[in-house]
């Protein structure tokens, strides 16, 4: 598991998991960061590393593609930007085969088009990119109070959604305040990724904001 975005101790927003299976090296890839070019470069340091060790040059290496699912835990532009800014967009290099995505949030105002509602934009832009560079990808949307399982070759992980579309209530933004320690003005909905990896289990906890 790498870490690829990790802005202060509390969360990441953005690492990979890769693993080995029958079609070889898979990578799930949840969410993905600023679009500073860290998780753009980071997976293609692991391209390059992989076409040098396998011997691969030439015509072959172009070919290559690292083959990703991408798990998106929110749409707030940290965690998306590099993803439809840039690692999408290079499908030379990446092949998209799934992408789970969590529930659609109204967030404060009871409707889908609150200016604060990063899903009135950044899903706008993630869902573009998804259909103009990698139409082939499989959408997986949850719904509020399920969980998926991303079945791989060593284990599993299983995104968890919320029981209801929290929006703004008073619970919600007091477990924001003790938890950060100071008030929100709105809050949203996020599906938690729980990693199940040869019996161990980890949350990869991404943000509470």
């Amino acid at each position: 598991i790498t870490f690829l975005e990790v802005r202060d101790p509390e969360k990441s927003d953005a690492f990979f998991i890769m693993y080995l299976s029958e079609k070889g090296l898979d990578i799930i890839l949840h969410d993905g960061g600023m679009d500073d070019h860290k998780t753009y470069e980071a997976l293609l340091d692991l391209r390059s590393e992989i076409l040098e060790k396998a011997g691969v040059t030439g015509d072959e290496a172009k070919k290559y593609k690292l083959r990703l699912r991408s798990v998106i835990s929110h749409f707030h532009g940290d965690h998306t930007y590099a993803l439809d800014g840039q690692i999408l967009r290079m499908k030379q290099y990446f092949h998209f085969t799934e992408a789970y995505l969590p529930p659609i949030t109204s967030l404060v105002t009871g409707v889908y088009d609150d200016d604060s509602n990063g899903d009135r934009w950044e899903r706008v832009r993630y869902m573009n990119a998804i259909e103009t560079f990698q139409p082939q990808a499989k959408i997986r949307l949850l719904e509020y109070g399920e969980s998926l399982v991303i079945p791989t070759d060593i284990g599993e992980v299983r995104l968890f959604a919320p029981p209801v579309d929290w929006g703004e209530n008073d619970e919600r933004l007091k477990m924001f305040e003790v938890f950060y320690g100071y008030k929100r003005a709105y809050v949203r909905p996020e599906a938690i990724p729980i990693c199940v990896i040869n019996g161990n289990s980890m949350c990869m906890r991404v943000s509470l904001s």
